[in-house]
C-alpha cells in the first residue's frame, strides 16, 4: 500500500508540475503571425488636388520616431522576479493541497484500518467506532502533514527551476543580461 501511495502522489504531482510548467512555457509566447489579419488601403491620386511642392516635406519610413520609455533593467528584473514568485507560489501551494488532502485520505485509511495504532492491522471484531475515528484523525493528520511537504516540494522545485529559466530567457532578450 505505500508503493500505491507514493505512486499516486507522485503522479499527481507529476502532472500538477508539468501542467503549471507548460502554463508558465507558454505564458509568454510569441503570437502567431498567421492568425493576424492584415488590412492595406490603396491611395488613388485625384487629378484635381494641386501637386505637393516639396517631396522632402514626407517623412521617410525610416525617419520614424519612437516614444517609447527609456529601458530600465531594474525594472525588468524585478517583473522577472515577480512572475518567478508568483509562478513558485501558485505551484507550492497547489502541490501542497493535493498532497495534502491526497495523504489526508490516505491516511484516515491506514488510520482506521490499524484502529489508530497505525503499527498493526486490527480486525473488523476488535475494531471500535472510537478506534475508528480516533485512527483517521491520527493517520489522516498525519499522513496529511507529509504529503503536504512532499506534494509542495514536488511540484514548487521544478515550477522554481523552470520560472527561473524564463526570468532569465526573458532577461536575456531584453538585453539585460
Amino acid at each position: 500500500m505505500k508503493k500505491t501511495m507514493m505512486g499516486a502522489v507522485s503522479i499527481g504531482t507529476l502532472a500538477i508540475a508539468s501542467t503549471l510548467a507548460f502554463a508558465a512555457g507558454t505564458a509568454n509566447a510569441a503570437p502567431d503571425l498567421a492568425a493576424t489579419t492584415v488590412q492595406s488601403t490603396v491611395v488613388t491620386p485625384d487629378a484635381t488636388a494641386a501637386p505637393i511642392a516639396d517631396a522632402q516635406q514626407i517623412p521617410a519610413s525610416a525617419e520614424l520616431v519612437d516614444d517609447a520609455a527609456p529601458h530600465d533593467p531594474q525594472a525588468d528584473f524585478n517583473t522577472a522576479l515577480g512572475q518567478g514568485a508568483t509562478q513558485f507560489g501558485l505551484a507550492t501551494g497547489v502541490g501542497g493541497l493535493v498532497g495534502g488532502v491526497t495523504g489526508a485520505a490516505v491516511g484516515c485509511a491506514l488510520g482506521i484500518a490499524t484502529g489508530g495504532t497505525l503499527s498493526a492491522l486490527v480486525s473488523v471484531g476488535t475494531l471500535t467506532p472510537l478506534g475508528a475515528l480516533g485512527g483517521c484523525l491520527l493517520g489522516g493528520s498525519t499522513v496529511g502533514g507529509v504529503g503536504t511537504i512532499l506534494g509542495g516540494a514536488a511540484a514548487g522545485i521544478p515550477v522554481g527551476i523552470l520560472s527561473i529559466v524564463q526570468g532569465a530567457n526573458n532577461l536575456h532578450a531584453q538585453g539585460d543580461l
